[in-house]
C-alpha cells in the first residue's frame, strides 16, 4: 500500500519537548518543495470554513491501521472541524462526540498568504499524519502521551489555497491535536494556525 510505504520511508525522529518555542528551526537542513497548489483553486462560493471529517471507531495503534480500516468499512461524517487546537484531556475528541477508540480523516485546504518557507509542527496524542499537496509533512503514527513531532519546513512558490489530509487516532484516556507554523520570515515561538486558513468543499 502506497501509505504504508511513506509511513516506512518518512523515519521521523520523535522529540519529546515542552513546545514548539523548544523546537530549533533549521530550514538548510531539508526543506521539502514542489508543492502545487490546488488546481482549480476552489471559488469562494464553494467554501465552507474548517475541515471536513470521517470517523472511524476501532481501537487503532498505528495511522496506517485507519488505511486498512476504511477499506473495508464506511466512516462517520462529522461535523467541519474548525481548527486544528484541540488539548482536550478526557472530554471528547475532536467533533466525534465520543471519548475513545476514535479515528480521523481530515480532509480540506489551507492557505499559504505568501509565497516563502513555512515552518511545521503538530503536537498530538496519539498518532497523527499530515500530507500538504500530496506530500508527507510531518508524522507521528503510534500511541504516545501529548508530545511534539520534528519541524518540517516546505518551500511554497505560490501563493493560494493547497489540499491538507490529516490521519489522527486517540486509542484511550485523552487526547491532543494541535498544527502550528511560523510564516516566511518568522521567528521564535510558533503559532497555531488560524481557522481562516482552514476550508473545505462539502460534498
Amino acid at each position: 500500500m502506497r501509505r504504508t510505504a511513506l509511513l516506512a520511508a518518512f523515519g521521523l525522529a520523535i522529540s519529546l519537548v515542552a513546545g514548539p518555542s523548544a523546537l530549533a528551526v533549521d530550514a538548510d537542513e531539508f526543506t521539502i518543495t514542489g508543492l502545487k497548489p490546488a488546481d482549480p483553486q476552489p471559488g469562494d462560493g464553494a467554501m465552507k470554513p474548517g475541515l471536513a471529517v470521517t470517523y472511524y471507531s476501532n481501537k487503532f495503534n498505528h495511522v496506517d491501521e485507519i488505511f486498512d480500516w476504511a477499506e473495508y468499512r464506511n466512516g462517520r461524517p462529522g461535523e467541519p472541524i474548525p481548527i486544528l487546537d484541540y488539548h482536550v484531556g478526557e472530554g471528547d475528541v475532536l467533533t466525534s462526540g465520543k471519548q475513545n477508540l476514535v479515528g480521523a480523516m481530515i480532509e480540506g485546504y489551507i492557505n499559504f498568504p505568501e509565497p516563502g518557507v513555512y515552518a511545521f509542527v503538530v503536537e498530538s496524542n496519539d498518532g497523527v499524519l499530515v500530507e500538504i499537496a500530496g506530500e508527507l509533512i510531518l508524522l507521528d503514527p503510534d500511541v504516545h502521551f501529548d508530545r511534539f513531532s520534528e519541524i518540517s519546513t516546505v518551500q511554497i512558490d505560490e501563493a493560494g489555497w493547497y489540499d491538507l489530509f490529516v490521519v489522527y487516532f486517540e486509542k484511550k484516556s485523552t487526547s491532543t491535536l494541535r498544527l502550528f507554523w511560523n510564516k516566511p520570515g518568522e521567528e521564535g515561538e510558533m503559532a497555531i494556525i488560524p481557522a481562516e486558513q482552514y476550508a473545505h468543499v462539502p460534498e
